[in-house]
């Protein structure tokens, strides 16, 4: 079979169909197969709210928020929303608020202020 086509037959019945359409053409599930124009490859490219953390050779798509929680405050385990690909994010256990503080540290700023006033 030409580039971009695959055998779907046997040795001695070939059956050439387009890569993308036989599992998709190998790429991960979060990455839609399509074609180069010019060779017609194979190219996997992960959809939105996802990144390839494996190579240009071997795309592996993550959801950006579950890589390094995506950029955000490191005491939160983030994910992305499957609906709406909004960003959601939770304090892990013994955190909370926006800034995701371990609790005590968060008494003691209360408490600090408390003293203050």
């Amino acid at each position: 079979c030409k580039t971009g086509y695959t055998n779907t037959g046997s040795a001695s019945r070939v059956v050439c169909e387009d890569t993308c359409t036989a599992r998709n053409g190998g790429c991960d599930r979060n990455a839609p197969c399509t074609h180069d124009r010019r060779t017609n490859a194979v190219v996997c490219t992960c959809k939105a709210g996802y990144t390839n953390v494996g190579s240009a050779t071997n795309v592996v798509c993550k959801d950006i928020y579950t890589v390094n929680d995506g950029g955000r405050d490191r005491n939160a385990g983030c994910a992305h929303d499957k609906v709406t690909v909004r960003p959601a994010c939770k304090c892990k256990s013994g955190k909370e608020h926006i800034a995701c503080e371990d609790v005590k540290t968060q008494i003691q700023k209360t408490n600090n202020f408390s003293q203050m006033v």
